[in-house]
């Protein structure tokens, strides 16, 4: 009986290469301020039927560039790859990227850490290689230098994580801390939290990278404002969970909304002025256009 059951076991996976099917996904284009060059993502799966349904094998996501005047220039990269059973969501979902000022040059991040690509001279190498860390969102502060935010799972946190917001050159191995946030809670399971961030951002950055709205730590998750040079930070929830903001693209202002706490759940709508510190609730009107509608 042994025997032939491992008989069927060697027969099966000496059949499963025969039996692997494969998909891909394209992302959608993106083109550099400059107008320079074009750039995707796509997700490839390779996975095998099994008792009524699919088993992914393997799973792995490429990030591919080329000049806007010469598309059958382009060029491809593998930036994050996993196996069989390391998560049931799409790890193209998990991956995403921008451009620096320059254009020259593309900070990707996945669930494994943040990729480089020079696209003029094709090199690229990790700035973060880290499994245990995972990249909430970035942001380029000039041509050389990123500010992101990365979360850590103590084992004694009980789910909370650790939230940290850095500076790095991209021809640095160092990074400096500029401001760290203990006890952040979210509302899905850790491992799948890097899939989560493309639809529920906690963290907004300014277009230069200088300025972050993120929500804070703890249940009441309001909105505060980080400025990464200084590292001074300001609480300017009144009261309400940040849902999603938005800035102006001179850093000079910036829109964020969310929905009170309790029954109700009334809309709330707040602009800040970063020059003079003024802060105009704008909840009446937001409320008469939105309603109740969870935008």
């Amino acid at each position: 009986m042994k025997a032939a059951t491992l008989l069927l076991a060697v027969t099966v996976i000496m059949l499963l290469p025969a039996c692997a099917s494969g998909s891909s996904t394209f992302g959608r284009p993106v083109m550099d301020d400059n107008g320079q060059w074009l750039a995707f993502l796509t997700g490839e799966e390779v996975s095998v039927p099994w008792f009524m349904k699919h088993v992914r094998l393997r799973e792995q996501v490429s990030f591919h560039w080329a000049p806007v005047d010469d598309l059958e220039q382009v060029r491809r990269i593998e930036v994050a790859d996993r196996g069989i059973g390391e998560s049931c969501t799409g790890l193209l979902g998990a991956c995403h990227f921008r451009y620096a000022p320059d254009g020259r040059h593309v900070a990707i991040v996945t669930p494994q850490g943040i990729r480089i690509v020079d696209l003029a001279g094709g090199a690229a190498r990790w700035l973060l290689a880290d499994s245990s860390e995972t990249v909430g969102s970035l942001q380029w502060m000039g041509d050389g230098e990123l500010v992101y935010a990365s979360y850590r799972w103590p084992e004694d946190a009980n789910g909370h994580a650790v939230r940290t917001f850095w500076r790095q050159r991209i021809d640095a191995e160092e990074r400096q801390v500029v401001h760290r946030d203990d006890q952040v809670r979210f509302g899905v399971w850790p491992r799948l939290l890097p899939y989560n961030f493309g639809n529920k951002p906690n963290e907004f950055w300014s277009s230069d990278g200088r300025s972050v709205l993120f929500r804070g730590s703890g249940r009441d998750g309001e909105a505060h404002l980080l400025q990464i040079e200084t590292g001074e930070l300001q609480r300017i929830g009144n009261g309400v969970p940040l849902r999603q903001a938005s800035w102006n693209r001179r850093r000079s202002q910036v829109f964020w909304y969310g929905w009170e706490r309790g029954g109700d759940r009334r809309p709330r709508a707040f602009s800040l002025n970063v020059v003079d510190g003024e802060i105009k609730d704008l909840s009446e009107s937001f409320e008469r256009v939105f309603g109740q509608s969870e935008v």
